[in-house]
Protein backbone atom coordinates (compact mmCIF):
# COMPACT_ATOMS: atom_id res chain seq x y z
CA UNK A 1 0.00 0.00 0.00
CA UNK A 2 3.01 2.53 0.71
CA UNK A 3 4.16 1.92 -2.25
CA UNK A 4 1.63 3.01 -4.33
CA UNK A 5 0.88 6.01 -2.04
CA UNK A 6 4.18 6.64 -2.85
CA UNK A 7 4.08 6.15 -6.99
CA UNK A 8 1.36 8.35 -7.00
CA UNK A 9 2.67 11.42 -4.54
CA UNK A 10 5.88 10.46 -7.12
CA UNK A 11 4.01 11.25 -10.08
CA UNK A 12 1.56 13.91 -9.00
CA UNK A 13 4.11 16.08 -8.14
CA UNK A 14 6.38 15.44 -10.69
CA UNK A 15 3.35 16.51 -13.31
CA UNK A 16 2.33 19.29 -11.44
CA UNK A 17 5.46 20.51 -10.77
CA UNK A 18 6.31 20.66 -14.78
CA UNK A 19 3.10 22.14 -15.53
CA UNK A 20 4.07 24.60 -12.98
CA UNK A 21 7.03 25.37 -14.60
CA UNK A 22 6.23 25.87 -18.31
CA UNK A 23 6.19 28.40 -20.04
CA UNK A 24 3.56 29.00 -22.07
CA UNK A 25 4.50 32.38 -23.79
CA UNK A 26 4.96 31.55 -28.20
CA UNK A 27 8.92 32.88 -28.64
CA UNK A 28 10.11 33.67 -32.36
CA UNK A 29 13.53 32.18 -33.31
CA UNK A 30 14.65 30.93 -29.58
CA UNK A 31 17.97 30.17 -31.22
CA UNK A 32 19.10 33.74 -31.31
CA UNK A 33 18.43 33.76 -27.49
CA UNK A 34 21.16 33.13 -24.93
CA UNK A 35 20.85 30.88 -22.01
CA UNK A 36 20.47 33.06 -19.40
CA UNK A 37 17.66 35.15 -21.74
CA UNK A 38 15.69 31.73 -21.97
CA UNK A 39 16.09 30.94 -18.35
CA UNK A 40 14.93 34.50 -17.59
CA UNK A 41 11.78 34.62 -19.72
CA UNK A 42 10.58 30.85 -18.43
CA UNK A 43 10.73 32.38 -14.70
CA UNK A 44 9.08 35.39 -16.07
CA UNK A 45 6.05 34.11 -18.01
CA UNK A 46 5.61 30.48 -16.06
CA UNK A 47 2.84 30.06 -14.25
CA UNK A 48 4.63 29.65 -10.32
CA UNK A 49 8.50 28.66 -11.59
CA UNK A 50 9.67 28.69 -7.88
CA UNK A 51 7.17 26.13 -6.75
CA UNK A 52 7.26 24.01 -9.82
CA UNK A 53 10.95 23.57 -9.71
CA UNK A 54 10.64 22.46 -5.80
CA UNK A 55 7.94 20.26 -6.43
CA UNK A 56 9.89 18.68 -8.76
CA UNK A 57 12.81 18.17 -6.57
CA UNK A 58 10.43 16.57 -3.77
CA UNK A 59 9.55 14.53 -6.66
CA UNK A 60 12.91 12.86 -6.90
CA UNK A 61 13.02 12.74 -3.34
CA UNK A 62 9.96 10.43 -3.23
CA UNK A 63 11.21 8.56 -6.44
CA UNK A 64 14.47 7.63 -4.26
CA UNK A 65 12.95 6.70 -1.39
CA UNK A 66 10.36 4.55 -3.58
CA UNK A 67 13.45 2.94 -4.78
CA UNK A 68 14.60 2.04 -1.46
CA UNK A 69 11.62 0.55 -0.10
CA UNK A 70 10.63 -1.38 -2.84
CA UNK A 71 14.48 -2.63 -2.39
CA UNK A 72 13.83 -3.34 1.28
CA UNK A 73 10.42 -4.95 0.58
CA UNK A 74 11.87 -7.37 -2.10
CA UNK A 75 14.67 -8.27 0.20
CA UNK A 76 12.53 -9.05 3.06
CA UNK A 77 10.19 -10.88 0.74
CA UNK A 78 13.17 -13.39 -0.58
CA UNK A 79 14.32 -13.80 2.93
CA UNK A 80 11.32 -14.65 4.23
CA UNK A 81 10.59 -17.10 1.39
CA UNK A 82 14.03 -18.68 1.16
CA UNK A 83 14.78 -19.08 4.64
CA UNK A 84 14.96 -22.78 5.92
CA UNK A 85 11.83 -22.40 8.97
CA UNK A 86 13.91 -24.22 11.01
CA UNK A 87 13.93 -21.73 13.70
CA UNK A 88 9.76 -21.81 13.59
CA UNK A 89 9.74 -25.97 13.78
CA UNK A 90 11.04 -25.68 17.19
Amino acid sequence: MLIITLSCLFIVLKVVGTFLTLNFLPIQDPETLTMEEKFKLQKEFSINYDLGNSMINLSKLFFVVLIAYSIYSFYVFWRITHSDNSDFIK
